[in-house]
C-alpha cells in the first residue's frame, strides 16, 4: 500500500466495492468502521456496487441482520461506483476478482491509477496465495440461505482485522 494514504483530516480513505452494494460491501464497510474505531484509526469508509440495479436501496435484509447479530451498525443506501472515485479514495478493496477487474478497466479507461486490492488478500490466513487467486474472492451471498451471509461475514471480519492490523502499521 502507499504510504501516503490520508486525506487533509489525516483519515484514510477506504471504499469497498462488490457487483450491487447491497451484500458483501455493506458488510465489509460496517466490519471496517467497526474495527478501525475499535483500534484508534482515522479511517472513512464507505461503500459501492459496480452495477446499479439497487441504487437508492437499503442493503439486503439478510446482511442486515447478520450485522446485526454480531453487533455491528450500519446506516446505508446503495450507490453505484463513480470513476471520481479513484480519486477520492486512498484505497478501493473488491470482494471478488470480476469486480477487481470491472474496477481496474474503468480506472485504464480514465488513464487513472489507483490501488485496487482484493479484501481476502489481507487474510491472514490466506497469505500464502498468490494475488488474484480465486480463494481470495469473498463470494457474493445474493439468493443464498443466511447460512451463507454468516459465511460471507466471518470472511469479511477475518480480512478486515488483516487490513486494520496494515493500517496500523503506519
Amino acid at each position: 500500500m502507499p504510504s501516503s494514504l490520508k486525506d487533509q483530516n489525516n483519515e484514510i480513505r477506504v471504499m469497498m466495492v462488490c457487483l450491487g452494494n447491497i451484500c458483501r460491501s455493506p458488510m465489509a464497510e460496517a466490519v471496517l468502521a467497526f474495527q478501525a474505531k475499535d483500534a484508534g484509526l482515522a479511517l472513512k469508509v464507505d461503500s459501492s456496487g459496480t452495477g446499479d440495479w439497487h441504487v437508492g436501496q437499503n442493503a439486503h435484509p439478510n446482511s442486515l441482520k447478520v450485522l446485526q447479530e454480531r453487533g455491528y451498525a450500519i446506516k446505508h443506501k446503495v450507490k453505484q461506483f463513480k470513476p471520481r472515485y479513484f480519486n477520492e479514495r486512498d484505497l478501493i478493496i473488491a470482494m471478488d476478482l470480476s469486480n477487481q477487474n470491472d474496477l481496474e478497466e474503468m480506472a485504464e479507461e480514465q488513464g487513472l491509477k489507483a490501488e485496487i486490492r482484493l479484501l481476502r488478500e489481507f487474510d491472514p490466513a490466506l497469505s500464502h496465495l498468490p494475488k488474484g487467486h480465486q480463494q481470495l474472492a469473498v463470494p457474493d451471498p445474493y439468493h443464498h440461505p443466511i447460512d451463507e451471509f454468516r459465511n460471507v461475514l466471518n470472511m469479511v471480519e477475518a480480512a478486515t482485522a488483516g487490513l486494520v492490523a496494515q493500517l496500523a502499521k503506519r
